[in-house]
């Protein structure tokens, strides 16, 4: 943003950063192994954030969900189908092989109420919302 223009910060570019940063990924050091990153849909709901995570010709099996620390890290493996001693391919634009996508959960989640469920393509993931911990609090003087 340049020097604090608010119109800037609604710029489209510039918006997605300041999302991004609210649950901001952590690159994994640099993998070969690390074929591609599926594009992910984070909501915000009243009482949940909801992430979707795009792995079209996956299926669930192909799919690793996990806690670490105050990480979600989703992760699997696309595999290319084996062609025929007669076939070739003449383009291929589909991704394939290993992924690897992590979050930094905010603190007001509760880690122990994530569900996740795959369909047509899509891995869902609700988290619930916890209340804030309270940070101010009265002390009686005695």
């Amino acid at each position: 943003m340049n020097n604090g223009n608010l119109s800037d910060a609604f710029n489209p570019k510039n918006f997605s950063r300041l999302v991004d940063n609210f649950l901001s990924e952590t690159l994994p050091e640099y993998d070969k192994e690390i074929s591609f990153r599926p594009r992910v849909d984070i909501l915000e709901k009243e009482k949940s954030f909801d992430l979707h995570v795009l792995l079209p010709g996956l299926e669930k099996d192909n799919v690793n969900l996990e806690i670490e620390g105050n990480k979600l890290i989703v992760s699997g493996e696309r595999k290319q189908q084996a062609t025929e001693e007669n076939e070739k391919y003449h383009q291929v634009e589909s991704f394939y092989g290993k992924f690897r996508r992590s979050f930094n959960l905010p603190k007001n989640v509760n880690t122990e109420s994530i569900k996740a469920g795959f369909k047509n393509g899509i891995l869902e993931i609700s988290i619930e919302k916890t209340e804030p911990a309270k940070t101010a609090k009265a002390i009686e003087i005695q």
